[in-house]
């Protein structure tokens, strides 16, 4: 009996297992010969890709941030940024021009009927010859502006914000009917929703 335990034992140090033990170690050798190549992937993949992808953010960050990314570009005289003009001499050549008051249907779901009244001024940059082309470009601009505002919605014109996008919204349409005459802004004399 010594003598098997000793053979036994000389063939586990050798490599091979014993006989009794076959079946308990090849599923325990299977799972572990599994495991170990896919975990030693995953380390691999951790260790190459984490890095890579943490330099990409920082390289990232730092051509976004200007950081690097080439020299800055020479500043021209002809580049610089115009210096601020007083609000005296931006007013010098401007006139406002106003339109009658105007009475709308805003556009419901319900039974309800909402009303929208507002008068308009449009800043405008020019001589008395701007102000006789004006006069006749008159109806066009009124036309626009009441096709436009016919399709808004009481929730269209609520806060400041909805303000905002319908003065930049009139502005781009009083543009298009006036050009080349420049009018530079839109000015609520009166705005009342009902």
């Amino acid at each position: 009996m010594a003598e098997e335990k000793k053979i036994e034992q000389a063939e586990v140090a050798e490599g091979e297992e014993p006989e009794g033990s076959e079946n308990d170690n090849e599923s325990g050798a299977e799972g572990e010969g599994e495991g170990k190549p896919k975990r030693n992937l995953k380390k691999l993949i951790l260790f190459i890709a984490g890095p890579l992808l943490l330099i990409g953010i920082i390289v990232g960050a730092l051509y976004f941030f200007g950081v690097i990314g080439g020299a800055s570009p020479e500043v021209k005289p002809e580049d610089k940024k115009p210096e601020a003009i007083p609000i005296a001499e931006q007013l010098h050549d401007v006139f406002s021009y106003n339109l009658p008051s105007m009475l709308i249907n805003l556009r419901t779901t319900g039974r309800r009927t909402s009303f929208l009244k507002v008068t308009i001024s449009l800043e405008v940059k020019g001589n008395e010859e701007v102000k006789k082309e004006m006069e006749q470009l008159k109806p066009r601009i009124i036309d626009q502006f009441q096709t436009y505002l016919r399709e808004l919605e009481v929730d269209d014109l609520q806060g400041s914000a909805g303000l905002q996008r319908l003065k930049e919204e009139l502005l781009d349409r009083v543009n298009a009917v006036t050009a080349p005459i420049k009018v530079q802004n839109v000015l609520f004399s009166e705005f009342l929703v009902q």
